[in-house]
């Protein structure tokens, strides 16, 4: 019998890959409608968009090789917990932070006073990657885990010798 695939990681990076996709996109489009508005400098919208190309880069081949990773172990027996820890990770770090930042530099800009929005902003700012950095490394943890679950020695019972498999059937012998 024939173990049926556990495609589930696959399926969560790939929409991962593609939410990240969107919100770049969604980012790139605003530093580009702020330059042409000339409420950002094009030289520096310009250098905004390089690095999220960059960063999309990046995200888009480390996600697309972990899940042709996750592909080739489908059939193998993987600790589900330490996938999800895994998958979590980067659900976290990829849209839950981003989300969060958004939210939490809309509710400083109208909390606090024009002078001190700069370093509320720049403080978010650093717990926000502080945080994007943790969950990725504790997430990446979890994946070589599964990597080397997946890979270690697996106990096989001990294979017939010649002797024992020319008389399989004295078992059966009444």
């Amino acid at each position: 019998m024939k173990r049926k695939p556990y495609t589930t990681p696959v399926w969560w990076l790939s929409i991962i890959l593609f939410l990240k996709s969107a919100l770049t996109a969604v980012v790139i489009v605003a530093f580009w409608q702020m330059s042409r508005t000339d409420r950002l400098n094009t030289g520096a919208s310009q250098q905004l968009i390089r690095a999220q190309w960059i960063s999309l880069g990046g995200y888009f081949i480390i996600l697309f090789s972990e899940v042709i990773i996750y592909w080739r172990l489908r059939y193998y027996q993987l600790n589900r917990r330490l996938i999800w820890g895994h998958l979590t990770g980067w659900i976290i770090a990829i849209i839950g932070m981003p989300l969060l930042y958004a939210i939490a530099t809309i509710w400083v800009s109208s909390q606090f006073p024009a002078e001190k929005v700069q370093s509320g902003l720049a403080t978010l700012t650093s717990i926000q990657v502080g945080v994007m950095w943790g969950v990725l490394i504790i997430g990446h943890l979890c994946f070589v885990l599964v990597l080397v679950d997946a890979y270690k020695k697996k106990n096989h019972p001990e294979q017939n010798t010649d002797d024992d498999a020319e008389n399989f059937l004295n078992d059966y012998n009444a």
